[in-house]
């Protein structure tokens, strides 16, 4: 009998076993773009130990290719993503479809969720293009229902995110929308000079947005009360500066990357620059800088990845990568920061030093945002082929540790130097030598016979030279 109860109790602990490594954990939420509405895009740290370099490919799940498909939104072991022509719940490790529902053509960004709004939670997402009736949608979590849909002036190409009962959209126009989520009541519409590309961000009270004019070049970082709408404050850089990124809240200070080639933390509360830092290039509106751990690290659309110290603005390391990257954003996963690129490459970096320690290459396109879900990274692939792949941790796998190219070692670079210097100069020396040395024996008479100047021929001294000096050879000959 005991045998039996033994074997039977066995048997379930395999299986709660089996189960746990085949679901995502309940309670890991990744609730939009960058994990929720101040774009912090940092794991939280139980999750963030499973998640650490290096990784596989466990699956590419069914329903969400191929073909455009955004990142997804996951809440307590679901996620739901949108495709070019549908919104689709899934399991983030089978793929398993739970719903799918169409949706008016547009571009394919993470929705939002509010687990906790109407009956059984809400999920929040853009549709349309300005041919195709640009709106937002609110949709039953569990069934995949339409619950309202407000249409908008303009086009939405970044993430809605919530905050509170509302939901705050950006569109092209330069309109911030706030929507309440139980019912899409619009509680405010504000309007900005630019055109607002990119996810807005939302804490404290306050929605933070970026509005590019891009007649003029210019991009401007504005604070919208989160309750009325009206702007408490904006802050432009002074020269040309469009192609900025989305922003990210933390600790009473916003990030944002400018098209000037700079980042820079804004006070939350009045708009003041506290510090800018210095990048190479500029920024996709489909990115945000990452804040965790007392830094900032920032991705720029060459392929360069910073990270800043967070209160001074001090750059700790940069890591320079050869292949582009236009929609990726930085996730910050314990020790290990990812990044996609634009050749299908998703890397880890040392957060400490920002060596590269792992790296592995996805055929299906260029890599967008990515996503954790439980114990697995979701990461969406752009384009035709694009699908979201799942990818978990591989005990087995190699790390590497590659410096960035741009990293300098001073004393191994004066060597460098010296030993080019004195390389150059042998050369130069040796082609002096070779060139002018030959030239200047030859005028002195060793091959030609041409006089050097101060030397007097030796006829000089008999007075008048002879017409013809073989003939006074031959005289002299015959005298003899």
């Amino acid at each position: 009998m005991w045998g039996r109860l033994l074997l039977a109790l066995a048997i379930v602990g395999v299986l709660v076993a089996l189960s746990g490594a085949a679901a995502a954990q309940p309670g890991d939420s990744w609730t939009s773009f960058q994990g929720g509405p101040a774009h912090a895009g940092a794991v939280p740290a139980p999750q963030a130990g499973a998640l650490a370099a290096p990784l596989k490919v466990l699956v590419r799940p069914a329903g969400t290719g191929p073909g455009e498909v955004s990142a997804p939104a996951v809440v307590d072991g679901s996620a739901v993503a949108t495709t070019a022509t549908s919104f689709v719940r899934f399991d983030p490790l089978t793929g398993a479809v739970m719903w799918e529902v169409g949706r008016a053509p547009g571009f394919t960004d993470p929705p939002a969720i509010d687990p906790t709004a109407g009956a059984r939670g809400v999920v929040v997402a853009t549709e349309g293009t300005t041919s195709h009736f640009p709106g937002v949608v609110g949709l039953d979590l569990t069934t995949g229902a339409p619950l309202w849909r407000v249409g908008m002036s303009d086009v939405a190409r970044g993430s809605p995110v919530i905050s509170g009962d509302v939901a705050y959209v950006g569109v092209d126009d330069g309109s911030v929308y706030a929507i309440r989520v139980s019912d899409g009541l619009v509680r405010w519409r504000a309007r900005t000079p630019g055109s607002v590309f990119a996810s807005p961000a939302a804490d404290g009270g306050k929605v933070f947005a970026v509005g590019e004019e891009t007649a003029v070049n210019r991009s401007t970082l504005y604070a919208l009360d989160g309750t009325t709408g009206r702007i408490d404050w904006t802050y432009s850089p002074s020269g040309p500066s469009t192609h900025a990124s989305a922003p990210s809240v933390a600790g009473g200070l916003v990030y944002e990357g400018f098209g000037d080639g700079t980042v820079r933390a804004v006070g939350a509360a009045d708009g003041t620059v506290r510090w800018t830092g210095v990048v190479r290039s500029v920024f996709s509106d489909r990115s945000s800088p990452a804040v965790g751990g007392g830094s900032v690290f920032v991705q720029d659309v060459d392929g360069g990845v910073y990270r800043f110290d967070a209160g001074t603005g001090s750059r700790l390391w940069d890591y320079q990568f050869a292949p582009t990257s236009l929609r990726a954003a930085p996730l910050i996963a314990g020790q290990d920061v990812y990044v996609g690129l634009d050749d299908g490459t998703l890397a880890a970096l040392d957060a400490r030093s920002g060596d590269l320690v792992w790296r592995t290459r996805l055929a299906e396109g260029a890599l967008g945002s990515l996503a954790p879900a439980g114990d697995v990274l979701l990461a969406e692939t752009v384009g035709t082929r694009g699908r979201l792949v799942a990818l978990r941790h591989d005990p087995a796998g190699m790390l590497v540790r590659i410096e960035s190219p741009t990293k300098l070692h001073l004393p191994a670079a004066l060597e460098h130097y010296g030993v080019a210097f004195a390389l150059v100069f042998a050369g130069v020396f040796g082609l002096f030598r070779f060139v002018v040395r030959p030239r200047r024996s030859e005028t002195l008479g060793g091959a030609t016979g041409l006089p050097v100047a101060g030397d007097r021929p030796a006829d000089e001294d008999a007075g008048e030279e002879p017409a013809d000096r073989d003939a006074v050879s031959g005289d002299e000959g015959e005298e003899a």
